[in-house]
């Protein structure tokens, strides 16, 4: 689920393909960059020439889309928008938003706008403490949303987001005039990448240049991270991520988030290379070798001790990594119902969680032994 996660090119003339609404030649006028990601792929953001007002355009915002899904249009000094402009038109900042993710929930609290929040989609899974002390209005999740209570709410923007196909929420919400647009964060395979979707966030929010300021940093503090840890003399300890789930056990590739990760805090991925994509599904017997030969043992679902993990890995329980206890888990900050801060704040924070690995593969890393977002299961 993407909200415990659950990270572009203008084209000349603008199409919007995936969610099926025609776009129109005016948004070829917006040819100056506003913001250039250097890790994002799947937004732009563009002004026409002597204009403040800031064209925001989202593509890839789902497996398999590859046109541009969603355009916003942040109208400034009083500024119109394009004749015909088809996409979503915001007068000013979107002070109210509804956001269907708790990732966009961090990226508005980096850029100090999270009273903005007034939904949200399953409260129960949010850690952020702001959230949960004003409690805004749960909106509901997949097959439940309640589009009465969005309507109630009167938001500027809801901020959506697909995982194999266009949102099951965009019919719906076209039908009831409620402005909306993809974040599609969660289709970036750089950490650095879904990161540097705060820009556009925070853009919507009226505070570009904090998401840039906000971003940079991180982006310096990363960078800095991987190439200390290439300099390190050593062994790569070898790591194995995931755990099985309903007789498979979805493994990361190198090209993945988790893969990157792992290889940038200098630890050797255990995958199957016949396999190609982010995520797949390794034959049992292929997973068990790679578990046996494994020096570490990260992400096992929502294990939270070592019993837990033979629980959720019973054919597992004889493979050293386990039975010498080298397993850790992204989950030392999570709610009652199962929020995970790692897929909220540690998207907006990958130099923190590259900074937790770094540390678990290479003990002595850093005196300090403060982790962010994991902690060795026991």
């Amino acid at each position: 689920m993407k909200k415990h996660i659950l990270y572009i090119i203008l084209l000349a003339l603008l199409t919007v393909g995936c969610s099926g609404r025609s776009g129109n030649d005016a948004v070829a006028d917006f040819t100056d960059t506003v913001y250039a990601p250097r890790y994002a792929k799947g937004y732009t953001m563009m002004r026409r020439p002597d204009h403040e007002s800031i064209l925001i355009s989202v593509r890839n915002a789902w497996q398999g889309c590859d046109t541009v899904a969603s355009q916003v249009l942040m109208l400034r000094g009083g500024e119109q928008a394009p004749a015909g402009f088809s996409g979503t038109v915001i007068d000013g900042d979107a002070k109210r938003i509804v956001t269907m993710s708790s990732t966009n929930i961090a990226m508005l609290d980096a850029v100090g706008e999270v009273d903005r929040v007034v939904g949200v989609s399953g409260l129960q899974y949010i850690t952020n403490p702001k959230i949960t002390a004003c409690r805004p209005a749960d909106v509901g999740y997949a097959e439940s949303i309640d589009y009465e209570r969005i309507l109630s709410l009167k938001p500027d923007l809801v901020m959506i987001y697909g995982v194999d196909g266009e949102s099951a929420m965009v019919g719906k919400l076209r039908e009831l005039g409620v402005p909306y647009i993809y974040i599609g964060e969660y289709m970036e395979q750089s950490p650095l990448g879904k990161a540097e979707w705060v820009v556009p966030v925070a853009a919507i929010a009226g505070k570009y240049q904090k998401g840039v300021e906000f971003f940079t940093p991180i982006a310096r503090n990363y960078e800095a991270l991987k190439a200390e840890v290439k300099q390190m003399a050593g062994t790569s300890p070898k790591v194995i991520v995931n755990a099985p789930y309903s007789g498979s056990w979805f493994m990361p590739t190198p090209d993945s988030y988790s893969g990157q990760l792992v290889t940038d805090a200098g630890g050797q991925l255990l995958y199957d290379p016949k396999y190609s994509g982010v995520a797949v599904p390794v034959e049992m017997e292929a997973a068990w070798r790679m578990a046996s030969q494994a020096d570490v043992w990260i992400n096992p679902g929502q294990a939270s001790s070592l019993d837990e993990v033979r629980a959720i890995a019973p054919k597992y329980t004889g493979v050293d990594v386990l039975t010498q206890g080298r397993v850790w888990n992204n989950n030392r900050i999570f709610t009652p119902a199962g929020g995970n801060d790692y897929f909220e704040s540690g998207v907006i924070h990958p130099d923190r969680v590259l900074r937790d690995l770094i540390s678990i593969f290479h003990p002595g890393f850093t005196p300090d032994t403060t982790f962010y977002y994991y902690k060795k299961l026991q």
